[in-house]
């Protein structure tokens, strides 16, 4: 299958989920599709949330894989990565792109954050 589409079908099925947080009363104020490596073509469904730094992620596991499980969407935990949306790299690239609360798709590739090289990434939204 075409790496174009695989990407497709993950970015799709992660704004759904991204739709059903929102409508649990879920907050998710950064959200993005990352590439997780230049060798591979796989990518992560990042969710950086608040207090997974002071309260650990599982919990957050625990309620996106029940939102999963109650909507029927094809994602595995797997496909998710969950940090804390107070994290240097998030807080960088909120300076940088700012959506709301809205659903966005910005193709964020070959971009320089602080001198850094943010990984090729999909936004959902920055906010």
């Amino acid at each position: 299958m075409d790496t174009a589409i695989l990407v497709e079908d993950l970015y799709e099925k992660g704004k759904e989920l991204i739709i059903a947080l929102d409508k649990q009363g879920i907050s998710v104020p950064t959200a993005f599709l990352m590439r997780i490596s230049e060798e591979d073509y796989n990518w992560s469904l990042v969710l950086a949330m608040e207090g997974v730094k002071d309260n650990g992620s599982r919990q957050y596991y625990q309620k996106i894989l029940s939102t999963i499980q109650e909507n029927g969407i094809p994602l595995s935990l797997a496909d998710i990565r969950v940090i804390d949306k107070d994290e240097e790299t998030i807080r960088a690239l909120q300076r940088m792109i700012h959506t709301g609360n809205t659903i966005s798709r910005i193709n964020f590739f070959g971009n320089y954050i602080n001198g850094q090289r943010f990984p090729d990434s999909v936004i959902y939204r920055a906010s």
